[in-house]
C-alpha cells in the first residue's frame, strides 16, 4: 500500500515596474509584453493613492508566475502603504 504525503509549494512573489495604460475605478490596466492586464486595487488603498496613478507613469506590481509565460502571471492587488 502506497502512502502519499501532501506538500505545499510556496509561490514566489516577484516585483516588476510596469507602464500604466489606463486607470479604472477599481483597477489599473498595465502593459506586459503587449498584453493589457488589470492590477486590482486592494481595499486598503485610499482615494488619494488611487488618483496618483495617472496615464504614462509606471508602477511597481507584485506578481507570481513566469514573466516569460504571460499566461502564468497573476498580478497581486495593489496595496496602500
Amino acid at each position: 500500500m502506497a502512502t502519499t504525503s501532501k506538500t505545499t509549494a510556496k509561490k514566489v512573489v516577484n516585483v516588476i515596474e510596469l507602464p500604466i495604460h489606463e486607470v479604472e475605478e477599481k483597477a489599473v490596466i498595465v502593459n506586459i509584453q503587449g498584453w493589457r492586464i488589470r492590477a486590482h486595487f486592494d481595499e486598503s488603498l485610499n482615494e488619494k493613492k488611487k488618483e496618483s496613478y495617472t496615464l504614462g507613469r509606471t508602477i511597481p506590481v507584485e506578481y507570481t508566475g513566469d514573466i516569460e509565460d504571460i499566461h502564468s502571471i497573476k498580478l497581486l492587488p495593489l496595496k496602500g502603504e
